[in-house]
C-alpha cells in the first residue's frame, strides 16, 4: 500500500483526498503512509539548492570568530534521533566541500564525531583518515579515533590508518616510550601533515565528555586549577587557548595542542550548552577555524 500511495502522489500528482478516494483510505491514513514511505526509503527526496537555510547565522559566526566557514543544522531538542540525523547531514555537506581525493584527514577522540559518522551517507570522497591520538580502553562505542577513522573510510571510500595505543599512558615515562615507537612516529607525522582535522570539543562542566569523567578527582582538580575550559583530543586548553600543564597532559599519546594548531583546516562538530565555554575559547583563539553546530548552539555563541 505504501508504494501505491507514493506512486500516485509523487509520480501522478494526485492529492491526498484523490488518493484516499481511489484506494478507500482517509486523508490522515494517506498522510501517514507518505511519511512512512520517506522514513523507510521507498521515497527519497533530493533538494537541489546551494544556499543553507541558516546562511545569515553562519555568516555571523564567521564574522564574529574569524572562521574559515560555519555550518548550522536545525535544532531538534525534543527528538535526539532526528537531531543526530540533522547534524550528520550538515557535517556531510561540510566534509563533502572540504575533502578531496588526496586529502589527509586527521580525526580525534570524540563522542560527537562518533554520533555523526554513524549517520553519514555514502559519498565517494576518497581521502586518508588518520587518528591523532590513542583510543579509549574498554568496549568500543564509536568515539575512539581508530573507530572514527575506519568509519569515515567506509563511508567516504577512503583509507584508514591504525594507531595501536591507548589515549593515556600510565605515567609520563611510559608516554615518552610509546611515542618513540616507529609505528606511532610515522602515524603521528602523517596526522601532523593533515589537510583537515575533524574533532569534537570536551568540556570541564556538566556532561563534560569522555576524558574528564574518566580522570580521578585529583587529576580533575589539577586541570581545573590550571584554568582549563575544554579539551581537543585530550589536550586541555584555557580561555586564552593555551595548553594547560598537568600530569594528564604528560600522559597523553597523541599530537600536542601546538601541532593540532598547525593543521590548516580544523573542523569541530559541537553542540550542547555545557560546551559553550570550551567552544568560545576554541573559536576565538583559533584552535578551531571551521564549525559545525546546531542553531540553538549558534545563537548561544553569538549571544
Amino acid at each position: 500500500m505504501i508504494e501505491r500511495v507514493a506512486k500516485l502522489y509523487y509520480e501522478h500528482g494526485l492529492t491526498h483526498q484523490e488518493i484516499g478516494g481511489l484506494l478507500g483510505l482517509s486523508r490522515v491514513k494517506v498522510t501517514r503512509l507518505l511519511a512512512e514511505a520517506r522514513a523507510t526509503g521507498v521515497v527519497e527526496i533530493t533538494v537541489h539548492a546551494t544556499s543553507s537555510p541558516f546562511v545569515d547565522l553562519e555568516l555571523q559566526l564567521v564574522e564574529r570568530f574569524g572562521l574559515a566557514s560555519a555550518w548550522v543544522a536545525p535544532s531538534l531538542s525534543d527528538d535526539r534521533e532526528r537531531a543526530d540525523r540533522a547534524i550528520a547531514r550538515t557535517a556531510a555537506d561540510a566534509l563533502t566541500t572540504m575533502i578531496a581525493r588526496r586529502s589527509v584527514v586527521a580525526v580525534s577522540l570524540s563522542s560527537m564525531v562518533g554520533i555523526v559518522t554513524a549517520g553519514l551517507p555514502q559519498r565517494a570522497l576518497g581521502g586518508e583518515y588518520v587518528p591523532i591520538s590513542g583510543s579509549w580502553t574498554g568496549l568500543g562505542d564509536g568515539s575512539s579515533p581508530a573507530e572514527i577513522a575506519m568509519r569515515f573510510a567506509e563511508k567516504f571510500d577512503g583509507q584508514a590508518y591504525r594507531f595501536p595505543a591507548t589515549l593515556l599512558a600510565p605515567n609520563a615515562e611510559a608516554a615518552r616510550a610509546t611515542l618513540s615507537s616507529p609505528e606511532l612516529v610515522e602515524t603521528l607525522a602523517r596526522a601532523a601533515r593533515a589537510d583537515l582535522l575533524v574533532t569534537g570539543l570536551g568540556s570541564v562542566s556538566g556532561d563534560a565528555g569522555i576524558l574528564f569523567h574518566a580522570l580521578d578527582r585529583g587529576e580533575r582538580q589539577e586541570i581545573l586549577d590550571g584554568g582549563a575550559v575544554g579539551d581537543v583530543a585530550g589536550r586541555y586548553f584555557d580561555a586564552e587557548g593555551r595548553a594547560v600543564p598537568s600530569s594528564v597532559e604528560d600522559r597523553v599519546i597523541g599530537l600536542s595542542l601546538e601541532q593540532i594548531g598547525r593543521i590548516p583546516s580544523r573542523l569541530a562538530i559541537v553542540r550542547g550548552a555545557h560546551r559553550l565555554d570550551a567552544a568560545r575559547a576554541a573559536l576565538s583563539t583559533g584552535i578551531i577555524n571551521v564549525l559545525v553546530t546546531d542553531s540553538d548552539f549558534a545563537h548561544a555563541l553569538l549571544a
